[in-house]
């Protein structure tokens, strides 16, 4: 398993958890403390066979007030979103497609969501230049510019408080519900129905392996990881793998 991203961590009332990007396994992994502060379990949630994922963000985007998961899967050229089933789990992935060879490897937040925050600096009286600064030191770096900061500054001031784009030629500026109704999201199951799971035990030993620790930096859970993965010899994996090829 690579660890190709430690992202953000969610705040369930009592409970945290560390959010990890798969890239080898092609799955996300939560890793979640429960009440006591002691490291209870890694939740782990398929990305799909050759996804390959390499970006991981978290945000409200159904505003259900809960943290979600998109994530950019660039083995299989889409983004999968994870909505939160109200407890301390997610539900299955959305695929939606980003075209064929696209290889996304990123993914940013929804700009109805950086407008609301450029509302809310502009009416404490914040410049654009610093508001948008104030954005990128918590969203991270190139979030918003400033060119663009000033500009949506500018509407506000003209008494503009819409946070949609205005229509120009060439982009259409009616949408077609009846369309988008008509657009089905296929299934997609956990683990593909063709292929024994590639985790082969390593979950498993990996939540005996944390049990009763808490780590307080993404850097220490990170070096937990392979802290983990050195402490198994070789031949450890060897076994591993053939019990997964006897499986088949």
């Amino acid at each position: 398993m690579e660890l190709s991203q430690i992202k953000n961590v969610f705040n369930w009332s009592e409970f945290e958890s560390a959010l990890a990007a798969n890239s080898g396994s092609d799955n996300l992994g939560v890793f979640v403390y429960n009440e006591k502060g002691d490291f209870a379990s890694i939740n782990i949630y398929s990305t799909g066979y050759g996804s390959t994922p390499q970006f991981v963000i978290v945000g409200n985007f159904n505003n259900d007030h809960r943290m979600n998961i998109a994530v950019a899967n660039n083995g299989s050229n889409s983004v999968g979103i994870l909505m939160s089933d109200r407890t301390i789990a997610f539900k299955e992935q959305i695929v939606y497609s980003t075209g064929s060879d696209s290889q996304p490897s990123s993914v940013t937040k929804n700009n109805f969501e950086i407008r609301v925050l450029l509302r809310h600096y502009w009416k404490k009286g914040l410049s654009a230049r610093a508001a948008a600064a104030e954005i990128c030191e918590v969203e991270g770096e190139g979030t918003i510019g400033k060119t663009a900061a000033i500009k949506w500054f500018k509407r506000f001031e003209d008494g503009d408080l819409d946070f949609e784009d205005k229509p120009r030629s060439g982009r259409p500026s009616i949408l077609d519900e009846g369309e988008l109704d008509g657009i089905e999201v296929l299934p997609h199951p956990a683990y593909s129905p063709d292929l024994a799971p590639s985790d082969y035990g390593l979950f498993r030993s990996m939540v005996h392996f944390f049990r009763g620790r808490r780590f307080e930096t993404f850097d220490q859970v990170e070096a937990a990881c392979r802290e983990f993965f050195e402490s198994k010899e070789p031949h450890w994996y060897r076994d591993q793998i053939r019990q997964l090829a006897e499986r088949w």
